[in-house]
C-alpha cells in the first residue's frame, strides 16, 4: 500500500447497495490523490443486490480514476468469505460431495448472490443431485452470467487475500 496520506476502509457490504451508495457519496469529495480506498471484502451475499453492488464498486472506481492524480493502486479490493465462497461455487463440480457443499454455500449467503445474477439456486441442487454433467452445465451458466456483466469477471479475479505494508520500527 505504500505510504498513503489516508486510508478509507469500506467494510463488508453483503449486497446492500443503498448502504454502499451512501458510503461512496460520503467519501467521494473527501478522497484526495495519495489516499487509499480499501474494500475489506464480502461485497456480495445475504443482501438482494449483489450484482448491483459490484456495479456500484466498478462505477465508483471509474469516477475516482477520472480524478487528476488518482492511480489504480489507490484502490484495493480484498477477498472476503463471500468471494472465497464464489470461487468454491464455480469449482463445485470438483467437490467430493457437491450437493452438501452447495447447500452450505447457499446457507452462507450465496443464494441471494446467485439470484441477483439471474441464477436459480434450486437448479444447482437439482444439477448436483443429477451428476457431474448436469452440475457442470449449471456452473457454466454461473460463469456465463458473470461474463455477461462487463467487468465483473475481472473484478472477481483481481481481488487479493490480504493487504500489508512494510513496517519500519523507529
Amino acid at each position: 500500500m505504500g505510504k498513503p496520506h489516508r486510508v478509507w476502509a469500506v467494510s463488508s457490504i453483503h449486497g446492500d447497495i443503498n448502504r454502499l451508495i451512501n458510503i461512496h457519496d460520503a467519501i467521494f469529495n473527501r478522497i484526495k490523490p495519495g489516499d487509499r480506498v480499501v474494500y475489506l471484502g464480502n461485497y456480495t451475499g445475504h443482501g438482494d443486490y449483489s450484482r448491483e453492488t459490484v456495479e456500484e464498486i466498478l462505477l465508483f472506481r471509474r469516477l475516482l480514476m477520472a480524478q487528476p492524480g488518482m492511480k489504480a493502486s489507490d484502490l484495493v479490493y480484498l477477498k472476503g468469505k463471500q468471494e472465497a465462497n464464489w470461487q468454491k461455487l464455480i469449482q463445485l463440480q470438483f467437490e467430493l460431495f457437491p450437493t452438501d457443499s452447495l447447500l452450505a454455500l447457499l446457507g452462507s449467503g450465496m443464494g441471494k448472490t446467485l439470484e441477483s445474477y439471474g441464477i436459480c439456486p434450486h437448479d444447482g441442487i437439482v444439477g448436483a443431485r443429477s451428476g457431474a454433467y448436469s452440475l457442470s452445465k449449471w456452473v457454466t451458466s454461473i460463469r456465463h452470467a458473470l461474463v455477461q456483466n462487463q467487468g465483473h469477471d475481472a473484478f472477481m479475479i483481481h481481488q487479493v487475500r490480504a493487504a500489508y505494508t512494510n513496517f519500519e520500527e523507529n
